[in-house]
């Protein structure tokens, strides 16, 4: 079964890295015919501060050159910007994000600067609703699994971490609807875990995909990294501990020591069952 979406969320900031952020995003909405809201966050804010969806999409040849908001809207792409004046970008998107019912997050992190701008505590406040959504980090200076120019979607390798708890099995589930959605024909999905007694999973089986299992011992988000580098990893899928709110998820977890060091995009996946079971 393919991921269902209805509304996916960017919050950008204008820079090379969130642009491609966007391509994701846009992607994403495309491949689930979600709605899309970008949401920018300054002191002045006008409608041409956006990053252009339509010219992106005629970068991909899906939209002519000059295209309209209608040809838009006859692809069936619903795109909303958001603009909102103010200096604290950071309280004002987790706002924006708690009046939502977000199914997906897409945003780029700066990995130089630290993942601690997304995780102020001055602005976590408890939003239960918001630790049930997927979210998908880009680090900064990677190029991630769609493709800026051409929008095509470059998933060979995806590096599955599993331990008892949290419960694997809502990673591997998404893995799986990913790998349909994307219509991957051919995808090496490698469950790594670290320590004695690893936890037995249910995997799908499928031609041209190849499930694999590696244990090791060591420091965990070490071992995570590195055979993320050495299967090179498109893309790591991570169940994250619900918790209060969508920032708490991540503060002081694995998930977010995998974020600091990672050189492909990071899926944070909650442990509560968003997906719908066949």
């Amino acid at each position: 079964m393919d991921l269902s979406f209805k509304q996916i969320f960017h919050p950008s900031d204008l820079s090379p890295a969130s642009n491609i952020a966007l391509a994701h995003a846009v992607k994403f909405s495309l491949l689930t015919n979600a709605k899309l809201d970008i949401l920018h966050v300054a002191e002045s804010v006008t409608s041409d501060d956006f990053p252009k969806v339509r010219k992106l999409l005629e970068k991909w040849q899906l939209l002519p050159e000059n295209s309209t908001p209608q040809d838009l809207k006859k692809m069936g792409l619903f795109v909303k910007k958001v603009g909102i004046q103010g200096a604290n970008s950071l309280s004002r998107i987790s706002n924006y994000i708690s009046t939502k019912e977000l199914d997906m997050i897409v945003l780029s992190t700066n990995q130089k600067k630290g993942f601690t701008r997304w995780l102020d505590k001055s602005i976590s406040e408890p939003i239960a609703r918001e630790s049930k959504t997927l979210t998908l980090f880009i680090p900064g200076e990677c190029q991630g699994f769609v493709s800026y120019d051409t929008g095509k979607v470059k998933l060979h390798n995806i590096i599955i971490p599993i331990a008892k708890d949290p419960d694997p099995q809502y990673s591997i589930n998404c893995a799986t609807q990913l790998a349909l959605t994307c219509k991957l024909d051919k995808v090496c999905f490698t469950l790594v875990h670290v320590g004695e007694n690893c936890p037995s999973v249910n995997t799908e089986e499928r031609q041209g995909w190849k499930w694999q299992t590696i244990v090791s011992k060591g420091n965990l988000v070490k071992e995570i990294i590195g055979k993320a580098d050495e299967n090179q990893g498109d893309l790591i899928i991570m169940t994250t501990k619900g918790h209060d709110g969508f920032l708490d998820m991540f503060r002081g977890s694995h998930t977010e020591q995998v974020l600091r060091n990672a050189k492909c995009p990071v899926l944070a996946v909650p442990n509560v069952p968003w997906i719908i079971e066949d």
